[in-house]
């Protein structure tokens, strides 16, 4: 027992790390970064809820405490893996809104989870009780009850796993290595405390999970390197499309002033006068003179809306018009 309660305060010490660690830097407050912090939260409440029946059993002896206070453990352990089933489809999903609540209730299938794991966490409390104490020591997974609970756990990691899978182009990789490698971790500390039921790794085992989303994905310095390369990015895209489009205009004004300058030449050149080309020559030069005077406008407008010095106008059209260019 001595070696569970050393394993449970070192992961209580772990997750005030962990908090004070994340909220002393910028956040960036979205769906998902809030429910991290919920999951950070509730991991410390779930951690320390265990001490209470561990202390009623070696120093009370009453067994109402112990049955009452691990009841609300493990009631605290379906909101939270609740809570981290919702993180995983903020992610997956990309759910976001005004408000975290707004967000989830959005999409049909945190209707159906929250449904179900409500039921769920109704029913847990009329199942029937085992106690911990053991010839020995303490059982931290004791009679059926904590077998439906491990049932229960195994099935949202596959439905974790299935919909990452299935909505794989919204997440990057990044994102479904973070949910993969905090599933294994969660996988294996269940499987481990399977095994060793005497020994409580449950709550080390949620506490290098939380540590591990941490530096694979909710790091805000990772954060804000993803998104100094995604603004990088889109400077880039930016230039080249600047780039492409001054080569296109060179090319656009080009054509119109070469047209304009051999007409002139053309009139300069011309040995006797004739009033019919003279006429069609200044009439192509007119033409010329204002598809580039068109190109150039646009050039001015596109110059006027980059630098945010562009202003609407208000006023009455005719769509015809417009679509006639009258």
């Amino acid at each position: 027992m001595t070696f569970s309660l050393l394993l449970t305060y070192s992961s209580m010490a772990f997750m005030l790390l962990l908090i004070a660690i994340y909220l002393n830097k910028q956040i960036f407050k979205n769906t998902r970064t809030k429910l991290y912090k919920l999951l950070i939260t509730m991991t410390a409440v779930f951690t320390a809820s265990e001490l209470i029946p561990i202390y009623s059993i070696v120093y009370l002896n009453n067994s109402i405490v112990e049955k009452v206070s691990w009841r609300i453990h493990w009631i605290i352990g379906i909101a939270w893996f609740t809570v981290f089933f919702f993180y995983c489809l903020s992610m997956i999903k990309k759910l976001e809104g005004k408000s975290v609540i707004k967000a989830l209730f959005s999409d049909t299938l945190v209707k159906i989870a929250s449904g179900i794991m409500t039921v769920f966490a109704i029913v847990y409390l009329f199942l029937p009780y085992y106690g911990l104490a053991e010839d020995g020591g303490i059982n931290y997974l004791p009679g059926r009850t904590a077998m439906i609970m491990v049932g229960l756990t195994f099935v949202l990691f596959g439905i974790i796993c299935f919909l990452t899978l299935k909505y794989k182009d919204n997440t990057t990789k990044n994102e479904k290595l973070a949910i993969f490698v905090a599933i294994a971790i969660l996988a294996g500390t269940v499987i481990l405390q399977l095994f060793i039921k005497h020994v409580s790794f449950i709550p080390l085992g949620i506490s290098l999970f939380m540590f591990s989303l941490y530096f694979n994905l909710e790091n805000p310095d990772i954060t804000i390197i993803d998104e100094i390369a995604n603004a990088q990015g889109d400077i880039e895209k930016s230039n080249q499309t600047k780039t492409d489009f001054l080569s296109n205009m060179t090319y656009e004004i080009k054509v119109p002033m070469n047209l304009i300058s051999s007409l002139c030449d053309e009139l300069v050149n011309m040995s006797t006068f004739d009033e019919k080309i003279v006429r069609e020559d200044i009439e192509q030069i007119q033409v010329s003179g204002n598809n580039l005077l068109d190109i150039i406008n646009n050039i001015l407008d596109i110059s006027k809306i980059e630098s945010g010095k562009d202003t609407l106008q208000e006023r009455e059209y005719s769509i015809n018009a417009l679509i006639n260019n009258d």
